[in-house]
């Protein structure tokens, strides 16, 4: 499936590339905190035991419906008689059940960790016995309504079988005393963790961690010491629990978490006053072990006083500055669950950017970046040099390609209609010198070298002139060039001589142009790039056919058209002669020209990042094969000697191999790696069948896709382009990924850049507003900087592009960006109050994006919008493609979700299960409003379920 890969070209090499300067009228996993950087778990005691007696099925079955989807059922694990395990509050069976009424003669005496103890314990029970004993509501000052309705006890093996509990945490709290009654807790435990998946383990006692840790996994099951009071005494250390906190060293050896009291991180005095937070989350996290919090107030008897707010409170454990727990246990679960979606939810707006502003994106400063950071622009010499056809310059594939197919070119540009820099070359270096960039990215005509593509055949002095001149210029100017030497124009004359890069003669023709760069430019040249996009070259190229030379499997191609080709071979067999022809020339220069010139060398590509259309493990995977086909093709090789595994598995013998010469040339070949970042996709699993056709893009098993399965877009799509959807945030993944993934490479975005409609409607001075693109720098430099912070090693960043691309002899003129560029750089407007993202949105996109949030979130079972009659009929129309009037809009039905509308109200939730969204809340004098604005309310009582909390 060619999906949304195939029309990168057409949008980055025929579309009209708008840029810094116009020669016409021209036309984002934040990440949590935490240990694991997922969102902290919420831990259900006993299910929603705040209501409900604990531990009970109402208990745990109301805990989902009322919780985020990942909810931990907790289960205090008692021991009976006969050694069977259940899910009860306390050893004491008379503390949370009504057996003293049922057996009123039991009454028991024994030692429990040294103190003498009377009452119905679990171990003088079997469960035939406790058929008959019904579970109440052990906290005194939470409601007894619920008691009295027949809620028997329930095993281990029931919770985890029956209710199906998206996670299991089994506390096991008085290991020693089942032990001294000759039961063992150590036993039941191995025996329940084989029948069913058990997530966590927790115990106050380091002696039954240590007995268990090694028959568990810690992929699968984690062990969490539980702190009990700072003066308690651990019974098989004989130390204090305040003791062992401090030495988190030794708990890390036992355990991969501890669970404690909220005061041991957020401490207060005597009176109930706050004081400062302790250091021991971080601490925690140095030592590698996760933090869980407990004993918040809304499971307390008495709050400290009656305004207090439970929300606030673990807002303050998940989402401060400073740290952020791994996970909350509560009586009442859906509080921490609203805490975590709040906190979520803004993450998602931060994070997909559509119709929003995120002003600390736009504050980014120059002077953020180190002292010898790179900023520059970026051009091709096939999109803005023009004459094609003069000066000795011969024919390059793309000539070709457009001259017999012109109408697969947006509007029939050639390399003839384009700005004529080859003229004006002088006019130009003025131009990128007044951006105040200190460097210039642009491309070598091969063919305006050597017109034949060869050395035999003669080579071009006008051409040797022209770029000697150009080169001078910029340094006169005091810009840095940086030179790509294939950049798309390869000699047409090879592929007529020898079938051109399908032929392995190409590495050595290859090898003897870049030889006669480097000798002609080299000693003012230090930055070389041997090849641009070698995937665009391979991919559109040879399987898709939709860039020259236009080859594809006959009949092929996303349109049908090519004449010649093999989709299924050409694609692996070109990319292995790029790869081959980089190496070779990477050899050539460091051994002939390297240490006397003294530059670095390396090649561009492209760096789109690929997010899993789904949380399942298959589109996880895809996603990872997608990378791998597009960028691991390029960077394995070079940084490993082999392609990626993914690669050899799917593609098999179709795959070229290298041979163990050819493997010591390629590892290694670089000296920085550039990246063309301009969006992201998300990668969604295709299931493999008979019928597939044999196609390069279907070896990945994998599309990239616009939307995810929750219908949201990857970002805001940009004007004219079919490609680009602005995901600024995917660079910073990127980053992070490359680093991670390819040994930490040193790496220049070589281009990055957004693109623009033409609008001859427009008159002039609209055309030069740009707003857009200054956000578009502002924020993908912002992710650079991240990344830098991160370890990254990013030494530069290039603007693509400097000019419209095939525009025609016409003036330039500078746009708003590129009088707000200088500025930038000399530190003089960092934050551009003209640059406010889609300045020009209206009501409905927030409606629509709203929208999209509240359909994604699966807790949100009934949706009320409350806006203006007017709004909702363009918003259906424009979302449904239907115009109804306000009469049928009432129940307005959208796919498993029944949606009200109304005329006007305020932002309200019910029951975490209803929200109401007002238009006043949508007025364009600052953000969207965030989910930290929405109250979240537990419902203790059926008839609460009549009234509205408004906010």
């Amino acid at each position: 499936m060619w999906s949304s890969r195939a029309p990168f070209v057409v949008s980055l090499f025929l579309l009209h590339l708008v840029a810094l300067v116009s020669a016409d009228q021209s036309s984002t996993s934040n990440q949590w905190e935490t240990l694991n950087g997922k969102p902290p778990v919420v831990i259900a005691h006993g299910g929603f035991s705040g209501l409900f007696p604990g531990s009970t099925e109402v208990a745990y079955e109301f805990t989902l419906s009322t919780s985020v989807s990942d909810v931990l059922f907790w289960c205090d694990v008692q021991l009976t008689k006969e050694g069977a395990g259940i899910c009860f509050p306390d050893l004491l069976l008379n503390n949370n059940s009504d057996v003293k009424v049922m057996y009123p003669e039991r009454v028991k005496n024994y030692t429990v960790n040294g103190a003498p103890t009377s009452g119905w314990f679990t171990i003088d029970y079997t469960l035939k016995d406790l058929a008959h004993v019904y579970v109440t509501q052990g906290v005194y000052t939470q409601a007894e309504r619920y008691d009295g309705n027949g809620y028997r006890i329930i095993t281990v093996e029931y919770v985890a079988l029956k209710l199906k509990p998206p996670g299991l945490w089994l506390n096991i709290e008085k290991n020693i005393f089942f032990s001294q009654h000759n039961l063992s807790m150590r036993n039941f435990v191995h025996s329940v963790m084989r029948k069913v998946a058990v997530n966590y383990i927790s115990s106050p006692e380091v002696a039954f961690l240590n007995s268990i840790k090694g028959a568990v996994s810690p992929r699968t099951t984690k062990l969490v010491f539980r702190f009990l009071g700072l003066s308690q005494i651990e019974p098989s250390t004989n130390q204090t629990y305040g003791s062992l906190l401090n030495n988190l060293t030794f708990v890390k050896t036992f355990a991969s978490g501890i669970l404690v009291p909220k005061s041991y991180i957020w401490p207060v005095t005597k009176d109930n006053y706050l004081e400062p937070h302790t250091s021991l989350v971080v601490d925690a996290h140095k030592a590698k072990l996760a933090v869980f919090a407990s004993d918040m107030m809304n499971d307390a008897a008495l709050p400290y006083n009656y305004s207090y707010d439970p929300l606030a409170e673990y807002l303050s454990f998940i989402d401060n500055k400073n740290f952020t727990v791994d996970g909350v246990m509560s009586d009442f679960p859906i509080t921490p669950s609203a805490a975590i979606v709040t906190v979520n939810d803004e993450m998602k707006f931060q994070e997909l950017h559509i119709n929003a502003s995120n002003p600390k994106e736009l504050r980014v400063k120059w002077s953020d970046f180190p002292s010898d950071f790179v900023f520059g622009v970026s051009t091709a010499a096939a999109q803005i040099e023009g004459s094609a056809n003069k000066a000795g310059r011969g024919p390059s594939v793309w000539d070709q390609y457009v001259k017999i197919f012109p109408e697969r070119i947006a509007d029939r540009s050639t390399m003839s209609t384009t700005i004529n820099s080859y003229k004006r070359y002088k006019e130009d270096v003025k131009a990128i010198k007044a951006l105040g960039v200190d460097s210039y990215r642009f491309s070598i005509s091969w063919t305006r070298l050597l017109p034949k593509g060869t050395l035999s055949g003669g080579i071009n002095q006008k051409g040797i002139d022209h770029y000697n001149n150009l080169i001078d210029e910029l340094i006169k100017n005091g810009i840095t060039p940086y030179v790509t030497i294939l950049h798309f124009d390869a000699p047409q004359a090879l592929t007529v001589k020898y079938g051109g890069i399908l032929n392995r003669s190409f590495v050595n023709d290859f090898k003897d142009y870049s030889e006669l760069c480097f000798k002609n430019y080299g000693d003012r040249v230090k930055n070389w790039i041997t090849i641009n996009e070698p995937f665009i070259i391979a991919e559109m190229g040879y399987d898709l056919g939709v860039a020259a030379p236009g080859r594809c499997s006959v009949p092929g191609g996303p349109f049908n058209y090519c004449t010649a080709g093999n989709s299924s071979t050409e694609p692996y067999i070109v990319a292995h002669n790029l790869l081959l022809a980089h190496a070779t020339v990477v050899k050539l220069y460091r051994e002939k020209f390297q240490k006397t010139q003294g530059g670095q060398i390396g090649w561009s590509l492209v760096g789109s990042y690929v997010e899993p259309y789904s949380n399942s493990a298959k589109d996880k995977a895809a996603a990872k094969r997608i990378l791998d086909f597009e960028i691991g093709w390029f960077m394995e090789p070079i940084v490993y000697g082999h392609y990626p595994k993914s690669m050899r598995r799917l593609v098999k013998k179709r795959l070229p191999c290298f041979t163990k010469e050819e493997k010591k040339l390629i590892k290694g070949s670089f000296d920085f790696i550039g990246i063309n970042y301009y969006t992201s996709r998300f990668g969604r699993n295709i299931q493999a069948h008979s019928h597939m056709p044999r196609l390069a893009r279907n070896d990945s098993l994998a599309s990239s896709e616009l939307n995810n399965d929750k219908g949201l877009q990857i970002g805001p799509k940009a004007g004219a382009s079919i490609y680009i959807y602005s995901y600024p945030q995917g660079l910073k993944k990127l980053l992070k990924f490359m680093k991670r993934k390819y040994q930490s490479p040193k790496i220049y975005i070589s281009e990055n850049g957004i693109t623009e409609a033409k609008n001859n409607k427009h008159g002039l001075g609209a055309a030069l507003k740009d707003p857009h693109r200054i956000e578009c720098i502002l924020r993908h430099l912002y992710m650079i900087k991240h990344g830098i912070k991160k370890g990254v090693n990013v030494k530069g960043y290039f603007h693509w592009a400097l000019f419209d691309d095939y525009k025609n002899n016409l003036k330039r003129i500078p746009k708003e960006s590129a009088r707000w560029l200088p500025k930038f750089l000399k530190g003089e407007d960092a934050s551009s109050e003209q640059c406010r993202y889609r300045p020009a949105a209206s009501k409905l996109e927030k409606i629509i994006y709203i929208w999209q949030l509240l359909l994604e979130d699966a807790s949100v079972h009934f949706i009320v919008l409350v806006f203006s009659e007017a709004l909702i009929d363009m918003w259906v129309m424009k979302e449904y493609g239907v115009a109804d009037s306000w009469s049928k809009l009432f129940n307005f039905q959208v796919p498993n979700r029944p949606v009200k509308i109304y005329r006007s109200g305020w932002l309200c939730v019910w029951d975490s299960s209803i929200i109401f969204a007002s238009e006043e809340t949508l007025e364009w004098d600052d953000s969207l409003p965030t989910f930290r604005e929405y109250q979240f309310m537990s419902l203790h009582h059926q008839e609460d379920k009549q009234k509205i909390h408004t906010i």
